[in-house]
């Protein structure tokens, strides 16, 4: 399986025409294009800038921009990208950090606190449970995580409880794999 610094090897013609484009058609690409390491398997000895998009659209019909995930690119930036690509090149955008499971928290797995507490048999009970334990913190457990703070008021440990049962519906596809997260 190529890696980032290992380039795709096969060369994937583009589709040339737009019809029925999207529906029922695989584009093959990778996560970024500009890996120094692709040159020159993949890339002309030399080249560089904005030279790499383009010649990487010759070779590979699509690409993730995985940049987007730490930061939204300007409209020169996007303008470059889409300039120095054929009209059916695809781009896949990586949803930003902001808006992904970070922002919940940082994972998935912030969907089962709540069915660990027991949320989804005996909502009142779990979010006594939840009360209790943030009262209790923090329990000064060496290697345990803490919450910087724990001075929440009985409304702020309501809408946490709102916030933990909301995302304990959200379909994360089966991940984690198991409840403990």
């Amino acid at each position: 399986m190529p890696s980032p610094t290992t380039p795709a090897r096969a060369v994937v013609t583009p589709p040339t025409d737009s019809a029925g484009a999207g529906r029922g058609r695989l584009y093959v690409g990778t996560s970024g294009f500009a890996y120094p390491d692709w040159s020159p398997r993949f890339y002309p000895p030399g080249l560089k800038g904005d030279g790499l998009l383009r010649h990487y659209a010759t070779r590979l019909p699509a690409v993730e921009l995985n940049n987007t995930f730490y930061q939204s690119p300007s409209e020169s930036k996007v303008a470059t990208w889409v300039g120095a690509t054929p009209a059916n090149f695809r781009f896949s955008v990586k949803a930003q950090r902001g808006g992904s499971w970070r922002a919940f928290g940082g994972s998935p797995e912030l969907g089962n606190v709540w069915k660990r507490y027991g949320g989804n048999e005996d909502a009142d009970g779990a979010r006594a449970m939840l009360a209790a334990w943030m009262a209790s913190q923090p329990s000064g457990v060496p290697g345990r995580r803490q919450m910087p703070q724990f001075h929440l008021t009985e409304q702020e440990v309501s809408d946490l409880a709102d916030f933990l049962e909301f995302v304990s519906r959200i379909n994360t596809q089966d991940w984690p794999p198991n409840q403990a997260g």
